[in-house]
């Protein structure tokens, strides 16, 4: 069984995961500000709801990936202007983000006494 092939056949449209890149982008945003509202970039996590805080912490690496899929189909075709907002809207989730998130489980294990 050849597994290239059988990836191959399922593709996703370039537009789908433009739109879904641009959502997840502004969920990190909402989520990095409902933590700052919520906590103000203190070492209290608790005052944070769970959905936020999963958010603050998974969204980068669902940006970065979906980033990397949407550049590797560029060798199929040229990027139009809501593929280029996708990748720069990912941009801002994968580097600060990252950055946050990092902190984030800091915080979690300092507040745990890990």
């Amino acid at each position: 069984m050849n597994t290239t092939h059988i990836t191959s056949r399922h593709r996703v449209s370039t537009s789908a995961l433009s739109i879904a890149l641009l959502v997840c982008s502004g969920l990190w945003l909402l989520a990095a500000c409902e933590y700052h509202a919520t906590s103000g970039f203190k070492a209290d996590w608790s005052a944070t709801p769970l959905f936020w805080m999963l958010a603050v912490v998974l969204t980068p690496a669902i940006c970065f990936t979906g980033g990397i899929i949407l550049f590797d189909q560029r060798r199929q075709r040229s990027f139009g202007l809501i593929e280029w907002w996708a990748l720069l809207a990912a941009f801002l989730p994968v580097t600060l983000g990252t950055l946050l998130s990092v902190w984030a489980v800091r915080t979690l294990f300092l507040m745990s006494g890990v």
